[in-house]
């Protein structure tokens, strides 16, 4: 007889039971009037006699009784059916429903209770404390096998615990959670007790309605709701009839699958508005939006669709007119729901003599792309951002064709593709690693030879034919493909700057196509796969076979010395670079890793116990390794050295990722999936992304890309549904690479690296450009540098000239538009740089134009100031560049200065120079 499937009654019975068992035998039968009750108990002893032994002896077993916080009332007193004993509760996202347990002991001695219950379920989260108010977290103890053991309790005694549910923000708002906890005696643990909790999220309705600048990294207005569009405004100015790009993203932030209307706002007075349904080429749906409005697909919990809006002007508006778009999202669930952004756009006449520029509030700041810094964290300044950024770019090894394609991460277009040796041989290029300013450096492992490849849009070409253009892959027809001319020959692309040959006694740095020396045509010696960037910028490339690594220069590909670790067991097989500076090389069949500190060139290595192929650096000094064929995921403390641990992993898993929030991603060849890991080594997520994928890797908005040899695949994960949201197919390509193909380990796990970029407009055509000066705090292991160059029209610059602050350029030659590129970076400790602000000067402007600069004193009060002795200056201000202008009435202050109070809206200022009389 089972006893946990008994009554109650029953065990109740077996209590009383043993007296009466113990004198059957020698008792002759009661009366038929009291002799029914013991013949009852008798039956009963002999029915669970055989469960009585099963339990160690012991003679009681636990009650458990359950309620909801808050009420008086227990449920579950003599029954264990689960049915007659579960709580359910609602409750909002990020508030605990909270539960609590009593065990009622029924013993005849001593004893103590055992509870036991589930960890968390991915996206909740679940406390056990052992009172019901107060007392200590036990969640660790409850979770563990065996579960938690309390203090012995008397007969008759009882222990109250509580559990907290929490619910995260990404719960389906339609499914509870079903937690079942188990009491038992320490004695008895085959006897036990189960309640049961269902808590569900409550229905949530949200849209989230965010938008970008074409050249930005992030949206605006994440979580961020309201109808106006504050904190979810983009601005920008651009030229007539040039339209100037927005992209919008529609999010569903509430907990079930919902559907959106998009409604926005026509072009009027000059302004031409019109809206597409994809970020690149698409369907134009401007007269749904503006008429009855645009409704996509349902989407599902945190589902995204991504629009795209081009606002333009003609000529006869510039400099009068702001044109303000205002775009709003509408639930259908429930249309008091809604959220929406606005897009500003100018356009700002030409002047009649250059307009410099000071730049020092956040709105100037906005002005620029922010990567890896903020003005939010304090306001009005600039510095190192909390969250890891990186460039838009996934650099992808097409290792079977000898090349490599640039993709906009943003979009899924691929940029270019550029050759990485002669075009009868085929470099088998694996390895693509990212330095902080974009470029990259890819290892050939087939030709023994290492590549740079410069950023193009970071102004990273070398004009080597001298005819003042840019030779290089681009996709000149905008299919976002290259194919056929769109790929130029080997050593004709501007932008493929060094080539590095790593053969034994022929080690030598050329320009592409230079180099007429052989080739190692052999996979694996020298086999250069180890790739990884510094802190410094400059690069290590380890070789397989030859068992050396190459320190290079970053800037000219000069290698600039040797280490031979022949000396030890390890061949290079992958590399990556921690905080502290030390290097770290997989092995492949070694087994081990090697450590090498390039301040002194010590190494050693350190034993893993299987397969060391890709790894994976998190921000908390931790390596993490995957196994390959051995199946293995384990953890490296890099400040100590040891190995944390090693669990069960995924046959043939490759490359290794690190996201923000800490969990590991392994790219698994053979079955074809992405793996989602904790920090700790807990499975979370099995995602199928093609055939044979070996690369992995993290962009500039925190989601994760992999790359497959088995096919022409690169795809996209949304880590909030562990879903691919987007897919590219790279034609002809197959993706042998694992590595920084982003750059997200060098700017944030190697060296804290942010960058502001902005383009200064002077209003006029072919300004000289005087000096460039700013105010910055570099404490000690960090530093700010500046660098410039211009362009008459955004599209062709001047090669870069790097900055004095203060000092006038030297190099820049004379253009409409001047491009800044202020780098903050942070080498040792936690030190941070910050800039307060920077000054843009023309050289005409320093004699003949006045500067009008301003900052903010308080949120309601700002301080306009001027730099000119000229008479007959008034400032006038304006609600918008419309007009009408009026004069700021006289307040007094210091020298040129006034303080002004404003209003919550748009003003206005500038200075106008009276004609003398």
């Amino acid at each position: 007889m089972d006893l946990n499937a008994e009554p109650f009654a029953a065990r109740l019975a077996l209590l009383r039971c043993p007296p009466v068992c113990g004198t059957a035998a020698t008792h002759p039968p009661q009366s038929a009037a009291v002799g029914r009750s013991p013949g009852l108990l008798l039956a009963l002893c002999l029915a669970f006699a055989p469960v009585t032994a099963r339990s160690s002896g012991s003679s009681g077993f636990v009650d458990a009784l359950a309620r909801n916080a808050g009420q008086v009332a227990w449920l579950g007193a003599n029954t264990t059916a689960v049915s007659e004993q579960t709580l359910t509760q609602t409750v909002p996202a990020g508030v605990p429903a909270v539960y609590e347990l009593q065990a009622q002991l029924i013993v005849t001695t001593p004893d103590a209770v055992t509870l036991a219950g589930p960890a968390a379920l991915r996206g909740w989260n679940i406390l056990y404390f052992d009172e019901s108010s107060g007392g200590q977290d036990v969640t660790r103890e409850v979770t563990a096998p065996g579960g938690y053991l309390s203090a012995r309790s008397a007969p008759g005694g009882s222990r109250q615990f509580r559990v907290e549910v929490t619910p995260g923000p990404n719960v389906p708002g339609d499914a509870p959670w079903e937690i079942l906890v188990h009491f038992s005696l320490a004695t008895a643990p085959a006897r036990r007790d189960t309640v049961r909790f269902l808590t569900t999220v409550a229905p949530r309705t949200q849209p989230d309605l965010t938008i970008r600048r074409r050249y930005d990294l992030r949206y605006a207005g994440d979580g961020v709701y309201n109808p106006t569009g504050t904190r979810q405004t983009k601005a920008q100015e651009t030229d007539p009839d040039v339209p100037a790009i927005y992209h919008l993203a529609l999010a569903n932030d509430g907990n079930f699958t919902d559907q959106f209307t998009l409604r926005g706002e026509a072009g009027s007075d000059g302004w031409t508005v019109r809206y597409f349904d994809a970020l690149v080429g698409g369907r134009e749906i401007t007269a749904e939006i503006v008429g009855p409005g645009w409704t996509p697909p349902p989407l599902p919990l945190n589902g995204v669709r991504e629009v795209r809006l081009e606002v333009s002007g003609a000529a006869r508006v510039q400099g009068v007119s702001l044109s303000q778009v205002l775009v709003t999202a509408v639930s259908h669930n429930d249309p008091a729901r809604t959220d929406t952004v606005r897009a500003r756009t100018a356009i700002i006449p030409d002047s009649t003599f250059p307009v410099g520029g000071v730049y020092t509030a956040d709105e100037d700041f906005e002005k620029g792309i922010l990567m890896g810094v903020s003005y939010e964290i304090v306001p009005d300044q600039l510095q190192p951002a909390r969250e890891p950024l990186t460039l838009p770019f996934l650099w992808v090894p097409n290792s079977n064709e000898g090349t490599v394609s640039k993709v906009d991460t943003r979009t899924g277009e691929e940029l270019a593709r550029y050759r990485t040796g002669p075009a009868h041989l085929n470099g088998n290029p694996s390895r693509t690693t990212i330095d902080q300013q974009g470029n990259c450096w890819v290892a050939n492992r087939h030709t023994g030879t290492a590549l740079k490849i410069g950023l193009f849009e970071g102004g990273q070409y070398q004009d080597r034919n001298r005819d003042g253009l840019v030779q290089t892959s681009q996709d000149r027809n905008g299919d976002g493909d290259i194919t056929g001319e769109e790929l130029l020959p080997w050593g004709a692309d501007e932008c493929v700057l060094w080539e590095v040959v790593l053969l034994p006694g022929e080690e030598t740095t050329n320009p592409p196509g230079a180099y007429l020396g052989r080739y190692a045509d052999d996979n694996w010696s020298p086999g250069p796969r180890g790739v990884a960037i510094d802190a410094q910028g400059n690069v290590w490339l380890g070789t397989y076979g030859s068992q050396k690594f190459y320190h290079v220069d970053g800037a000219s590909g000069r290698i600039r010395h040797t280490i031979d670790f022949a000396s030890v067991p390890h061949h290079s097989y992958g590399a990556v670079i921690d905080a502290q500076g030390i290097l770290w090389s997989s092995s492949l069949n070694d087994k081990n890793l090697l450590r090498l500190d390039p301040r002194t060139g010590a190494f050693a290595v350190v034993d893993v116990g299987h397969t060391v192929y890709g790894l994976g650096l998190d921000r908390d000094q931790h390596l993490f390794i995957a196994g390959w064929k051995e199946a293995k995921l384990s953890r490296l403390n890099v400040l100590t050295g040891l190995k944390d641990w090693t669990v069960p992993g995924v046959f043939e898993s490759r490359g290794v990722a690190v996201t923000e929030d800490g969990d590991v991603w392994t790219a698994d060849s053979a079955p074809g999936t992405l793996t989602r890991w904790s920090n700790d080594g807990r499975l979370k997520a099995t995602i199928a992304v093609g055939a044979a994928p070996t690369g992995v890797t993290v962009d500039a908005a925190g989601k994760v890309w992999v790359v497959n040899n088995g096919d022409e695949f690169v795809k996209r994960i949304n880590p909030l549904t562990d879903q691919v949201d987007l897919e590219k197919r790279i034609l002809g390509g197959r993706h042998y690479g694992y590595s920084d193909m982003t750059g997200i380990v060098s700017r944030t796990a190697t060296t804290r690296f942010g960058v502001w970029s902005l383009v200064h407009d002077s209003r006029f055509p072919g300004a000289t450009w005087g000096a460039v000066s700013w105010q910055a705090h570099t404490p000690p292991g960090t530093s700010l540098h500046a660098r410039a160059r211009s362009s008459p029209n955004r599209q062709t610059w001047s090669a870069w000239e790097s900055v004095t602050n203060g000092d006038p350029l030297q190099q820049v030659p004379p253009g409409k538009f001047l491009h800044l590129e202020i780098t903050l970076q942070t080498l040792e400790d936690d030190g941070t740089p910050i800039l307060y602000d920077l000054t843009v000067t023309p050289e005409d402007d320093v004699s003949e134009s006045p500067l009008l600069a301003y900052r903010r004193i308080e949120p309601r009060l700002i301080e306009l100031l001027w730099d000119t002795e000229l008479p007959g200056i008034a400032l006038e201000s304006a609600p918008q560049l419309a007009g009408p202008w009026t004069p700021v009435p006289e307040v007094v202050g210091p020298g040129h200065r006034v303080r002004i109070e404003t209003d919550q809206g748009s003003s206005f200022f500038r200075l106008r120079l009276q004609p003398w009389p």
